[in-house]
């Protein structure tokens, strides 16, 4: 079994406090291996994608994040059922 195995995913709502969901995915992609700029683009990028949620739809979705192969992979979802999965 290979270290990738032993990192387990990041699941995390989206709320208000996106300072939280910063620090959260910062940490999770720097133990995944992300550092400099690939890691500063990835949490802007987090950011972005959850304000709009906040300020464009219901807030209702969260970030589900897990390592892989090439870098960190992630993806949003409507609601907690999603970011779960």
């Amino acid at each position: 079994m290979g270290t990738d195995n032993l990192l387990p995913p990041l699941r995390c709502e989206i709320t208000r406090d996106l300072g939280v969901l910063r620090t959260r995915v910062r940490d999770h992609a720097a133990v995944a291996g992300l550092s400099g700029t690939r890691l500063d683009d990835l949490v802007v990028t987090v950011n972005e994608a959850a304000a709009n949620v906040i300020e464009h739809g219901d807030g209702a979705a969260g970030v589900l994040a897990r390592r892989a192969a090439d870098g960190v992979w992630g993806r949003g979802g409507r609601g907690r059922r999603n970011a779960d999965r």
